[in-house]
């Protein structure tokens, strides 16, 4: 059995993340039934845990994974090392005895216990009491009244679907510890401010090397015009991530050695590291595994999408995030092709429709993925393989500088 599998970051109150729901599903055309939905967790965390890796999915953080109530009475959760997950209990669960004393085994055991989708209901104190941590849709009405209840309790709360900066600091400051969302990945608008020379002087990099005619000794002299910009680059290149056999001590000789490709994917990470300063670091990765996800995904559609363009896309993703400007200012201000331009604003061009799958699926917003299938004409068995590929990559780039 093929399981779709995304992961949402959850952060603690200085924008670090510090774990990963895991989002899955068996397939995209239906909703699968409960007993599906018991198997498809059970495969997934055996897929995780033999199969893939959880250090490749979730590098050193937990994991969070929602468990039916069929799940919880076979005590499944003790199937799996406790240091890493948190058994999440879902807000359809009834609160039984059989349930309760499932919740003490695990408690026994040393296992964390998130209630996930949390509202008061009937017994709910009893499940309250031997939780750790718990989760409350922001999107639900009364946040504030629930948040208030709580408070004697002393549990770990955890705000669901915060989508901006202004729902982090309003959540932040009604008490909760840990935020799950994309907020980090929208922007933060300040208007008046223009774009800071140095961050433009990187983006004005990245777009030279971009361009159909390709001058090497223009990119060098750019380069070498940014210290900073140089120091970086020689790093990178000598770090293990490129395993380069002899040392690499000036910009020609890096651009001679890499060749094309490789100067023009690094020099794109580069100015992404350097640009994404005073965000959280789950931007810089999520940015990465987006533009390697579109690469992947342009090299095996018959369409005739290039690779490179489709890397370039999804490194610019969420410039608007990284840049806390609108994506139209920004890109107003760089030479990039018109077909990457229009993907980022959201057309349904082939690039496009590339980029929306990459981040549907990362998103594990699984419906918007059938209408990206059915116009590219994507095996959607292929994509799990895929995404794993470019987590995999991702992950080797930022361990290694």
């Amino acid at each position: 059995m093929r399981v779709f599998v995304a992961r949402q970051p959850i952060f603690n109150r200085v924008k670090k993340a510090v774990a990963y729901e895991l989002l899955f599903r068996d397939g995209l055309q239906n909703a699968f039934p409960k007993t599906d939905g018991d198997y498809a967790t059970s495969k997934l965390l055996m897929n995780v845990y033999t199969s893939l890796g959880i250090d490749e999915i979730a590098a050193n953080k937990l994991i969070f994974v929602n468990f039916t109530e069929r799940l919880l009475l076979n005590r499944i959760p003790l199937m799996f090392p406790r240091d890493r997950l948190v058994i999440e209990i879902l807000e359809d669960v009834e609160v039984t005895e059989d349930v309760l004393s499932a919740c003490d085994d695990f408690l026994k055991n040393n296992y964390k216990i998130a209630l996930d989708d949390f509202f008061f209901k009937k017994d709910v104190q009893s499940l309250i009491e031997k939780s750790h941590i718990i989760k409350i849709d922001y999107r639900q009405g009364e946040v504030p009244e629930i948040v208030q209840r709580l408070k004697n309790f002393k549990k770990i709360l955890l705000a669901e679907k915060i989508e901006t900066e202004e729902e982090f600091q309003e959540a932040f400051n009604m008490g909760f510890r840990l935020f799950q969302g994309y907020f980090f990945s929208k922007p933060q608008i300040i208007e008046g401010e223009d774009i800071p020379p140095t961050k433009l002087n990187l983006l004005l990099v990245i777009t030279e090397i971009h361009k159909e005619q390709w001058d090497v000794r223009k990119i060098e002299e750019y380069i070498k015009r940014d210290p900073a910009l140089t120091y970086k680059l020689l790093r990178y290149i000598n770090s293990a991530f490129f395993a380069m056999n002899v040392k690499v001590e000036n910009i020609k000789k890096a651009i001679t050695l890499l060749g094309e490709k490789q100067i023009k994917t690094l020099i794109s990470l580069i100015m992404l590291a350097e640009t994404v300063q005073g965000k959280p670091n789950e931007l810089i990765l999520n940015t990465i595994i987006t533009a390697k996800l579109c690469e992947n995904i342009a090299k095996n559609i018959n369409l005739n999408i290039d690779p490179e363009q489709a890397f370039t896309t999804g490194i610019f993703a969420y410039i608007d995030a990284i840049l806390d400007k609108p994506k139209e200012v920004i890109l107003d201000k760089l030479p990039l092709h018109q077909e990457i331009k229009s993907a980022l604003l959201g057309a349904d061009n082939p690039l496009g429709l590339v980029l929306k799958t990459a981040k549907g699926y990362l998103m594990g917003d699984w419906a918007s993925l059938i209408h990206c299938f059915n116009v590219l004409n994507i095996d959607e068995k292929i994509l799990p393989e895929l995404y794993f590929q470019s987590l995999k990559w991702a992950n080797a780039f930022e361990s290694s500088v």
